[in-house]
């Protein structure tokens, strides 16, 4: 009989047991974040870097097939002359990412100094870009510089 109580304590523990790891499992899945920012701010970073340094082909590979539709690379090359600089400096990025658990948009805000002088006299500009998730794949969906 006591070798019973025994056995009966064992398989319940392990029933526990197995209830706990199964429930912790699932808290840390939802603890994760939805999205590595990280990764997301790359891609505006590696967009207005391709501008500044004279290589709109790498902007223009960043763009989503929208941005594509709407602007041909003649026209990202137009603007990567107006923007172009050795010392591009990008200062206070910030990164907006909609908090919704299936979100692929997100917007990424920038200054960036040491531009060429505009017809106002400024070398800075704020870049606003608004990224989109296209296949699994974080894109440039449209850009502005003030």
């Amino acid at each position: 009989m006591k070798k019973n109580n025994i056995m009966v304590t064992v398989i319940i523990s392990v029933i526990f047991l197995g209830i706990g790891v199964l429930l912790g499992t699932q808290v840390s899945k939802k603890d994760k974040p939805i999205n590595n920012t990280a990764e997301i701010a790359s891609v505006p970073l590696a967009y207005i870097n391709g501008l500044t340094s004279g290589s709109p082909e790498k902007a223009y590979e960043l763009s989503s097939e929208v941005l594509k539709g709407r602007n041909s690379i003649e026209v990202i090359r137009e603007i990567s002359k107006t923007v172009k600089s050795d010392k591009a400096e990008i200062v206070n990025p910030e990164l907006y990412i909609n908090s919704e658990a299936d979100s692929n948009s997100a917007i990424y805000l920038a200054n960036v100094k040491n531009l060429p002088k505009s017809a106002m006299g400024r070398t800075e500009a704020a870049f606003v870009i608004r990224l989109v998730k296209e296949d699994g794949v974080w894109k440039v969906d449209s850009s502005q510089v003030y």
